[in-house]
């Protein structure tokens, strides 16, 4: 299993198939929306950043993560994003 750090970029993995929609756990995001009209306000800044070949696909993916609460967004609970200077996944390992 996997978390995600970026959701944009997980989203476009996603959908490129590079990662199966199954295979994550949740996504960690810098993202502060707290309704829907701000929900959609980031994904309509995302689909002309981001997905702009494939919004329709994409939306479908990020709404189903935020429908499933599979979207954690630490600033609303008054702490810091992750960095993705490593990269935007990290893989859960069982000890």
């Amino acid at each position: 299993m996997k978390i995600g750090l970026s959701l944009p970029l997980c989203i476009q993995d996603i959908v490129r198939a590079k990662i199966a929609i199954c295979d994550v756990a949740v996504i960690i995001t810098d993202t502060t929306f707290k309704n829907d009209a701000e929900w959609e306000k980031f994904l309509s800044l995302y689909k002309r950043n981001h997905w702009i070949s494939y919004q329709k696909e994409a939306v479908m993916i990020a709404n189903y993560f935020r429908d499933n609460g599979k979207i954690y967004q630490p600033q609303l609970h008054g702490e810091s994003a992750l960095s993705t200077s490593h990269g935007h996944w990290a893989e859960i390992v069982r000890l």
